[in-house]
């Protein structure tokens, strides 16, 4: 845990070097600055699957997006002048080098935890080390982004992502396993106002893995007790609703199941469906 005290400690720094940078600028200047300048939003769109896309100040985030499939018609364009993107692994549902070089162009940059093995040629990639801030855009920081632990159920490189935003912080988990380091994670970084958590417990019978009866991915409620230990406010559920039986099955009434073990234990849950925003 040495590193995750690290960032603390780095954010209470910045933090007071702020407060003491502003000591410099003329009071009535920054008062009239308060007056005319209206809130900065962020917009936080659910795209298809797992993917997330975050707009603030100069900065687009695309978190696990792939390419729409048939009849999905979400816009993934973005006007921001930088633009970057988030994976949690490299399977092909969560991370899609040619659908991010198509909406991020030659200049957008890639993040990946450094283990994670990722295809290089057509993004420029920038690899991290595990709790290791990056700061989006680097000379404004609007975004700022944390790979934390994660689990794989079929023996990949994994990391969920923390994400601070414009007074917000959320989680995005892939889809992860349920594992040991929720608590780590919720103590240095918690509490969450989201936690986009998989919840359909999916097994497949593909290549040298089999249906054996534990699912690779988190359960709803599993995704209950897990935003419990992280100390998040609300789930929005991500990575279900796509089985293709036999070769890919799902937890039966997955949603449903995640409404009732959340009420429970008085955890709250926001559906959102491809397309829908959080505005903040």
């Amino acid at each position: 845990m040495a590193k995750t005290g690290f960032s603390i400690n780095r954010r209470t720094l910045l933090s007071r070097a702020s407060i003491a940078g502003t000591a410099i600028v003329a009071a009535p200047f920054s008062a009239a600055l308060a007056q005319s300048a209206p809130p900065a939003q962020a917009t936080l769109r659910r795209l298809n699957w797992a993917g997330l896309m975050l707009e603030h100040g100069d900065a687009v985030v695309y978190i696990d997006a792939i390419r729409p499939g048939e009849g999905q018609t979400v816009d993934s364009s973005s006007d921001r002048r930088v633009k970057y993107a988030l994976i949690t692994h490299s399977h092909g549902d969560h991370y899609d080098p040619g659908f991010l070089h198509e909406i991020m162009g030659d200049r957008g940059v890639l993040f990946h935890q450094e283990d994670t093995v990722v295809d290089q040629r057509l993004l420029r990639v920038n690899p991290l080390a595990m709790w290791q801030p990056a700061f989006m855009p680097r000379s404004g920081a609007d975004i700022v982004a944390f790979p934390v632990p994660a689990s794989d159920g079929y023996a990949s490189e994994q990391v969920s992502w923390v994400v601070e935003c414009n007074g917000k912080r959320f989680i995005h988990c892939g889809d992860t396993l349920w594992h040991g380091r929720w608590w780590d994670i919720g103590q240095a970084y918690g509490p969450f106002d989201w936690a986009f958590l998989p919840i359909n417990g999916a097994q497949q019978d593909l290549g040298r893995f089999d249906i054996v009866g534990s699912p690779g991915v988190m359960t709803p409620e599993q995704a209950v007790a897990a935003a419990r230990a992280l100390r998040a406010e609300t789930i929005v559920p991500i990575h279900y609703g796509g089985a293709e039986p036999p070769v890919y099955v799902e937890e039966e009434n997955a949603e449903q199941r995640l409404i009732t073990a959340a009420e429970e234990h008085g955890v709250g849950v926001h559906i959102m469906a491809a397309g829908d925003r959080l505005t903040f």
